[in-house]
C-alpha cells in the first residue's frame, strides 16, 4: 500500500494520539486543525461538578467533557453512562464509575439506558449545539435531565499542506475545512453517522465510517479501505 498523507483535523491537544495510531498503520499524519474549543466559564463547570455529585446518573458523550470538568481521580462516585471507548477511558482515568458504555454511538446508549432512568436525575454535560435527540430521548424515558453546555467548538480554516486523505471527528471540523479547502479527489473518513450526515449536507459522501465512534476504529477502517483500494 502506498503511504497516504492523512489530514488530522481535530485540535492540536488531541492530535498526538491520532498521529501515533496513524503511524502504527503506516499512514503519514498531517496535523491541520479545523476547530478550536472554547470552554464554558469556570462558574458553569463548577455548577456541573456540584450537580453531578447529587445526581443519580451522569451521561457523557465525549472525553473532552471529562477533561474539562474533572481532574484525574476527581469524578464523584455516581454511575456514568459513556459513549465510545475513549470517553469510557477518560471517565475511568478521572475516577468515575462506569455503569454502562456504548460502542456504537449515542443512539445505542439511549436504547440501553432508557429502561433504567425513569424518575432518576440525570446530568448531561455536553458541547454547545449537540444533537438534542439525546436529551429528548432521556426525557421521554422519564428522566429528570439537567443538560448544560460546557464547551463550544468553533470552525477554523486549516493550512494548505498537501494530503491524500482527510479525517473528520465532528461536523464543525468539516465546516472549518471547507473555509479554505475542497474535498474533490480526497478520501474522506468520518468518525460516526452524525459527522457523515453533516458531510452529506456539504454534498459529499464519506468513504469510511467505522463501526464504533472512536479514532482507533476510524484509523483501522481507513487502513482497510486504502489497502482494498490499492489492490483494485
Amino acid at each position: 500500500m502506498i503511504v497516504s498523507r492523512v489530514a488530522v483535523t481535530t485540535t492540536h491537544d488531541r492530535a498526538s494520539t491520532i498521529e501515533r495510531t496513524l503511524l502504527t498503520h503506516q499512514l503519514e499524519p498531517v496535523v491541520l486543525p479545523c476547530i478550536e474549543v472554547i470552554a464554558a466559564p469556570e462558574s458553569v463547570l463548577d455548577e456541573v461538578r456540584s450537580l453531578s455529585g447529587d445526581a443519580d446518573s451522569i451521561v457523557i458523550t465525549s472525553s473532552r467533557v471529562v477533561d474539562l470538568i474533572w481532574s484525574p481521580g476527581g469524578m464523584p462516585d455516581v454511575p456514568v453512562t459513556a459513549v465510545g471507548d475513549s470517553t469510557a477511558a477518560a471517565v475511568e482515568a478521572a475516577g468515575g464509575n462506569i455503569e454502562m458504555a456504548s460502542h456504537s454511538g449515542a443512539g445505542e446508549l439511549i436504547r440501553k439506558l432508557a429502561p433504567t432512568v425513569a424518575g432518576r436525575s440525570v446530568v448531561f454535560p455536553h458541547a454547545a449545539g449537540a444533537d438534542p435527540s439525546t436529551i429528548e430521548s432521556l426525557e421521554k424515558a422519564g428522566a429528570r435531565v439537567t443538560a448544560i453546555p460546557v464547551y463550544e467548538t468553533r470552525p477554523i480554516a486549516p493550512g494548505l499542506d498537501p494530503v491524500d486523505v482527510v479525517i473528520f471527528g465532528s461536523p464543525s471540523a468539516i465546516t472549518g475545512w471547507r473555509r479554505s479547502r475542497g474535498l474533490d479527489d480526497l478520501v474522506v473518513a468520518v468518525i460516526g453517522e452524525t459527522t457523515g450526515q453533516a458531510l452529506a449536507e456539504h454534498g459529499y459522501e464519506a468513504h469510511v465510517i467505522p463501526d464504533r465512534p472512536d479514532y482507533e476504529a476510524l484509523v483501522i477502517a481507513l487502513g482497510d479501505y486504502l489497502r482494498e483500494r490499492s489492490l483494485a
